[in-house]
């Protein structure tokens, strides 16, 4: 669930070609992607292209805002489509998440401006939430400011923060625009996981391959994480809650991370949940 490919919903062809790729999840855009007059289109050519691949699960829709004229159209046809998740473009309040999630139907709030970030937490905390994304490019013209690490930091911080307090596993940070730059790709997927996201979003399928790789633990990573684990189960065996291994203090909260990193490689949890462990410096 670390890669997340956007394709136009009114080019049925590249909704196949999407499919194709190795993306975790496709978002077929009603919104951004589509000119106005070509909207209904969009719904349209999207549910025979579906009914043709027939991976719901597989399938995110971006809808238009709540602001605008298609936004209960979209609605609409997103109930009778019933794709994996929906993603609502501009997200800026609990009740917006609450109405997709009325109809059965998971949400995906994109996060875009100045007054969604103020209520992350309010948003990710709807019943039927199943992750929050950052709509970086729109948040940045909503605050005046040039595109930069720093003016995004503080937007960064606050999602992945919301995310998680209200218990979301997913939390995806906005895609690269530079389609060429792979060197800026890679730098912007590392920082986001660095702050905690667990994905990224991409506008092109030439970026799901370096995605993919960035956010998936190493070899190294995989190798520590086991490492940390033995070691702190040897500890509970001798009646420690935290032990020195190295330069490293390993306790619970430590070895909980490690099983996230394994988890994050597709690897099997180990058997024993000992990692569980509570101590007092957490």
């Amino acid at each position: 669930m670390q890669t997340w490919l956007f394709v136009p919903g009114n080019q049925p062809h590249r909704i196949r070609k999407a499919f194709g790729t190795d993306a975790d999840r496709v978002i077929v855009d009603w919104e951004d992607a589509v000119a106005p007059e070509h909207k209904g289109t969009a719904r349209n050519s999207t549910a025979e292209a579906l009914q043709a691949l027939g991976s719901p699960e597989r399938v995110v829709i971006r809808i238009n805002p709540p602001a605008t004229e298609d936004h209960a159209l979209d609605l609409d046809a997103v109930a009778r489509i019933r794709p994996g998740a929906v993603m609502v473009a501009k997200t800026e309040h609990p009740d917006t998440a609450a109405q997709v999630a009325a109809q059965g139907l998971r949400c995906i709030p994109l996060i875009e401006s100045a007054l969604g970030v103020e209520q992350a937490f309010a948003i990710a905390s709807v019943g039927g939430v199943d992750g929050v994304a950052f709509g970086c490019v729109d948040y940045l013209a909503d605050i005046h400011a040039a595109h930069s690490r720093d003016a995004l930091q503080f937007a960064r911080g606050r999602l992945v923060n919301a995310a998680r307090a209200a218990g979301l596993e997913h939390v995806l940070d906005g895609p690269a625009i530079d389609l060429e730059d792979q060197t800026a790709l890679a730098e912007d997927a590392l920082l986001a996981r660095a702050l905690g996201f667990s994905g990224k979003l991409a506008i092109h399928p030439k970026q799901i391959t370096a995605l993919r790789q960035l956010f998936r633990p190493s070899d190294a990573d995989v190798a520590r994480a086991r490492e940390i684990i033995r070691v702190y189960r040897e500890g509970l065996r001798q009646g420690k809650g935290a032990i020195r291994h190295g330069e490293l203090m390993i306790d619970g909260a430590v070895a909980k991370q490690a099983q996230r990193t394994l988890a994050a490689a597709g690897l099997a949890e180990p058997a024993q949940d000992e990692t569980t462990h509570q101590t007092g410096c957490e």
